[in-house]
């Protein structure tokens, strides 16, 4: 039924993918495949509050459900819902802090509020477990969502040095280096 919905969404014909989609849930209540692909139809038919509302129901009977908690998150962060957001997000950090999604989404709504500390510290273990894995690219891209904002972040750009340093990239740990003096300066 799941794949029926799929093709049925394929072309546009989300009520088609809808009736099969509850039907699904019908045989089978609470699964999940069924409950995202449904969430899926009516995030693509604009409707996120029908989205939202197929989530809350399911998180009333499954409230410790991470992968539903981070999708109804994802939501409202999408719609512009940034406390909302932020409460789901927080939620799930606290009971799974290990949870990238939801710290790095946790993170980006920190940037937003302009709260660079915060942001910093939700990503640093990210930041170190990356680093480790000699993953240093995807590192530098969470330093980046720090550093896009408009005031620089002084141990963000730190740790973007201390990355470039230990890569010997010489030419780019210069301009980090540059950076930092100029912020050092304006600081005193």
């Amino acid at each position: 039924l799941n794949d029926i919905a799929e093709v049925h969404a394929g072309h546009d014909q989300f009520e088609a993918a809808v009736g099969v989609l509850y039907e699904a849930l019908t045989l089978r209540p609470g699964d999940n495949k069924s409950l995202v692909n449904l969430v899926e139809v009516h995030k693509r038919q604009n409707q996120t509050g029908k989205a939202i509302e197929v989530l809350e129901r399911q998180l009333e009977s499954t409230p410790d459900s991470i992968q539903l908690l981070n999708i109804l998150g994802n939501i409202h962060f999408e719609a512009g819902d940034t406390k909302k957001a932020e409460e789901i997000f927080t939620q799930i950090v606290t009971g799974h802090p290990l949870n990238v999604n939801a710290r790095i989404k946790l993170g980006r709504i920190q940037i937003l509020k302009d709260k660079l500390d915060q942001a910093y510290e939700l990503f640093e273990p990210l930041i170190n477990s990356l680093v480790k894995k000699h993953r240093d690219e995807k590192a530098i891209g969470l330093l980046g969502l720090i550093l896009e904002s408009q005031k620089p972040h002084l141990p963000a750009l730190e740790r973007l040095a201390l990355i470039y340093r230990s890569n010997k990239e010489m030419k780019k740990l210069e301009v980090v280096d540059r950076a930092i003096l100029d912020e050092l300066r304006k600081q005193g």
